[in-house]
This record gives structure tokens, sequence and C-alpha cells, in this order.
């Protein structure tokens, strides 16, 4: 089953078809897609503890930063890393240590972020380092913008999702991040992921499996954050929600009058209203 699962990740990467741009480019070749990279390169593997407190814990998330990314965000504050691709190239074996190093730290679990356009070499590192003794959740941190086809292939391996809704309208995610096609995208694969994964916390409140779904608001766009919260609003009982308000103007975002300021308390005030009369159970809500 493991043998199967990596030829189709590879037979995706020789036409990619990894993200929902379908770019067609041979991830094994010397050209790259609109993600950036096409080896396993990666930028900091370190114990973070500024995830949500049921990732991060008081041993912290073991995570792992990779470089590249299928999104433009124009606004983008990990930009070094996933818009000019910064970072070491290694082998799927090295990958594979640097999770069990994180777990003898005593990580909570294995944080993968922007791991979508890297699937192809990331699900063969996890699947060796189980051999080898990684027995702690893996988390797949995420832009939401995936491809069904390939989720469907990758989802045994995976225990939670840290994944992000940042868009209720396609032409804010063209103009902002380069795709025409985020919402549908986005929605499909949060609700497969939903039926495929059921929220599970072992005794310290650690969560072992589920979804977090996260928002980042954007200032002038008030509305699109609305419609986000209204859309998520009939799974709240299913999920736990991560209101983001640290939007700060970084990478090309100076460019772009409408996006150029962080939140006002005044747009704070007027998600929460919203966010409260909606009656979300479970998550959290970020300070300025």
């Amino acid at each position: 089953m493991e043998n199967n699962s990596i030829t189709f990740l590879n037979n995706s990467a020789k036409e990619c078809n990894l993200c929902p741009r379908n770019c067609k480019i041979d991830r094994f070749g010397k050209k790259t897609g609109i993600c950036g990279v096409n080896t396993l390169r990666y930028c900091a593997a370190n114990l973070h503890y500024g995830e949500e407190p049921t990732i991060s814990g008081n041993n912290g998330s073991g995570t792992v930063f990779f470089s590249g990314c299928s999104l433009k965000c124009l606004f983008c504050q990990n930009y070094p890393n996933s818009q000019y691709c910064y970072g070491k190239d290694i082998s799927i074996d090295e990958l594979s240590k640097i999770f069990l190093k994180l777990q003898k730290k005593n990580a909570h679990n294995i944080n993968l972020v922007t791991p979508t356009h890297l699937s192809f070499l990331i699900i063969p590192a996890i699947i060796n380092a189980k051999k080898l003794g990684l027995n702690i959740p893996i988390v797949y941190n995420t832009s939401g913008y995936e491809n069904l086809f390939i989720l469907k292939k990758i989802i045994k391996y995976i225990n939670i999702f840290l994944y992000d809704m940042k868009y209720s309208d396609n032409r804010l995610a063209a103009k902002y991040s380069g795709v025409v096609d985020y919402v549908e995208n986005n929605r499909r694969s949060f609700e497969f992921i939903l039926k495929s994964k059921k929220n599970r916390f072992n005794k310290d409140g650690i969560m072992q499996e589920g979804i977090i779904v996260r928002h980042l608001v954007l200032p002038n766009y008030i509305g699109n954050t609305l419609e986000v919260l209204k859309y998520l609003s009939p799974f709240k009982e299913q999920i736990y929600i991560s209101l983001m308000f640290q939007y700060f103007p970084t990478y090309k975002a100076g460019n772009y009058p409408k996006i150029n300021r962080k939140i006002t308390r005044a747009e704070r005030s007027k998600v929460l209203k919203y966010f409260n009369a909606l009656k979300f159970p479970q998550g959290w809500v970020q300070e300025l």
C-alpha cells in the first residue's frame, strides 16, 4: 500500500498536479512550476511554541518550514522562504532524521509548514521515519489550496490539519494570491477532511487528530471574513477555529493601498460581533 502511494505521488510529480494549478512540469527535471522548487528544500526545523495551544502545548510543535509555495500571496509573512525559496536541499532520508530528532526533543507533533507542493517527497520521509520509530502526530499546515485528488491519497499519513481558509471571494484570491479558483478547491478539500478526521485529544489536551481552520483577517476586506465565517457556521460543532488579527503589511503589500496597513480596532470589533453572534463554541481569537 505504501509503495503504491509513493508511485502515485511520483507519477503526479512527473506531470505535476500536486496543487490545483496543474502546471504539468516534470518535478524530477530541471524546470520548476509556479511553486518555485523541485527539490526537497527546507528553511528551518525547530520547536515552535506559537501555534494554537492544543498544537504547541508545553513542549512545542516540531515545526519544519519548507521552501516555495503554490500561492503567490502579496502579503506573505514568510516570503523569503515561500516566494524567494530560500533554504537548504536535503534528501528524503535526511528529512526522516529531522522528524526523529524533533521527536527526541519531546515535540508534541511534526508540523509540516507549506507541504503541498513537496508532498511527493515528504510522504516517503514520513513512511521512512515511522519505520524507524516516529509515533507522534503529523500536522499538515497548509494554505488550503489543495488538489482533492492528491489529498485523498495522502490523508492516511496525516493526523491533523492546520487549514487556512483565506478567501470567500475568488476575485480577492486572484488579486492578492494569484489564483482564480481558490474558494472551490479550498472548500471541497475542507469538507473532505471534515468527513475523514474527527477531533481527538490526549489526556493533556494536545490534539492527536482533527482539523483547525485558520483565517487571517485582511484590512478593508471585513466582508471577506464575514462570508468565511458564514460558510463555516454550519460546521462549527466539528471544527476548531483560529481567528487571526496579526496581519501587517509586508512583502509586496506596500504596493496595494487597501492592504497597506494593520487591522483597526473597529474592524476587529465588527468581526468579533459577527463571530459571537454565530456562537462558534471552540477555538481561539487573536488579539491585535
